[in-house]
């Protein structure tokens, strides 16, 4: 039997519902088809569970909480939110129990290792802990804390601050997440985060923001970025770090920056028109977008987010590539590349390696033989990770004097 409702295409803050017709079969909707849209009270959906015909459990994000609900009757209903604890995954995953909005999942925090949770009633009940010694790995976080600061724009932009236990003003490396479309939020450090915690030890602070065109925040903030890579979406994060130096967090003298992905264009994008970083790591950049369209698996990722073709010589793929800008960057950078990647191949950071030497400024290009699009793999997970805490603690000098 098909469901009396079909739930379609994701709106801002909630979802198109489509109310089908007497002759609707096999996604074929008759004339009558009555299009309605569920408010989530600001939730993002990203995952949906049918429980019966009329009865949608569902999750998502809202800025910085993750929340679980259910759709019934035309209506949302949330269940549980909470801004420490999240699922791993790309976005919060749940499985559903019964009718009633209970679920299973496998929550997980920057303080809290994977567990097997149940949420009944509202309440979130951990069953199985995965911690086989993350627990004093993690000791070193003072607080694991949601911020807020207003881009020159004035519009309001959130991240994630985690403190280490020494006061600031600390040496501080922000870590700009990739996608665009996708955000930071609490996750358990022990599957990518091992330099971060490495950092966090060392007496650093670490900045996860989630500038304009990341997810959690409807599909209005998403569409921000598009057409304007490395233009308003980077000063939203070079303005959280003038709060964070402004709230005495931060050391002005002391910062770095690490990127993936479109995170590590940004991290390329960022040192070339702005010299306050005292060390830069790029992995898995977009270097040259003109390179990038013709050599990557995913050319048409530069076309939606550009809004432009690579003939135009005048246009965005010519303006929005770093490589166009290297000679004007000061920062020491380490580039670092799988080998095998596809989506962002290895010949974009060898551009902007050689640019760098060519410039006189100090570059180091890692190349990891049996990785793709970012290192994820042991042993190669833990030589990176102990790079990139060397690169920052040789030129960010984090340690005090004794």
């Amino acid at each position: 039997m098909l469901p009396t409702r079909v739930y379609l295409q994701f709106a801002p803050h909630g979802f198109t519902q489509l109310r089908l017709g007497q002759h609707a079969t096999h996604g074929l909707f008759a004339s009558s088809a009555k299009v309605e849209r569920v408010n989530t009270n600001g939730v993002d959906i990203t995952c949906t569970d049918w429980r019966s015909d009329d009865f949608l459990l569902v999750a998502g994000h809202r800025g910085t909480e993750s929340a679980v609900g259910f759709v019934e009757g035309g209506g949302f209903t949330q269940t549980w939110s909470s801004s420490e604890i999240t699922t791993g995954g790309a976005y919060i995953t749940i499985a559903g129990l019964g009718r009633g909005g209970d679920c299973t999942l496998v929550g997980e925090g920057y303080q809290r290792a994977p567990e097997i949770s149940m949420i009944r009633a509202g309440r979130y009940r951990p069953v199985k802990s995965f911690d086989l010694g993350y627990a004093p790995l993690a000791e070193p976080i003072s607080a694991a804390e949601p911020i807020a600061w207003t881009a020159p724009d004035g519009l309001q932009i959130q991240g994630w601050l985690l403190r280490p236990k020494e006061p600031g003003p600390r040496p501080l490396v922000m870590y700009v997440h990739g996608g665009p479309i996708w955000h930071w939020r609490p996750m358990w450090l022990g599957r990518a985060g091992a330099a971060v915690l490495m950092l966090l030890r060392r007496g650093y602070a670490v900045f996860f923001p989630n500038p304009r065109g990341s997810s959690g925040r409807g599909q209005d903030f998403a569409r921000r970025v598009l057409g304007d890579m490395g233009g308003a979406d980077s000063t939203d994060d070079l303005s959280g770090l003038d709060y964070l130096v402004a709230q005495g967090i931060a050391d002005r003298g002391r910062l770095g920056v690490i990127g993936a992905s479109y995170g590590g264009f940004m991290v390329a994008w960022l040192i070339s028109h702005d010299g306050r970083f005292a060390a830069a790591v790029s992995v898995a950049p977009m270097i040259n977008y003109v390179t990038q369209h013709l050599l990557s698996n995913i050319p048409s990722f530069d076309t939606l987010f550009l809004e432009d073709v690579y003939q135009n010589p005048n246009g965005e793929y010519f303006q929005r590539s770093p490589i166009m800008h290297a000679h004007k960057v000061m920062t020491p950078t380490l580039n670092v590349v799988g080998a095998l990647d596809r989506s962002a191949p290895p010949e974009e950071a060898v551009q902007f390696h050689r640019a760098l030497l060519e410039k006189g400024v100090k570059s180091v290009l890692l190349s990891y033989p049996e990785e793709g699009h970012g290192v994820r793999r042991l042993p190669a997970a833990a030589d990176y990770a102990a790079r990139v805490v060397s690169w920052f603690e040789t030129h960010l000098n984090a340690k005090d004097e004794a």
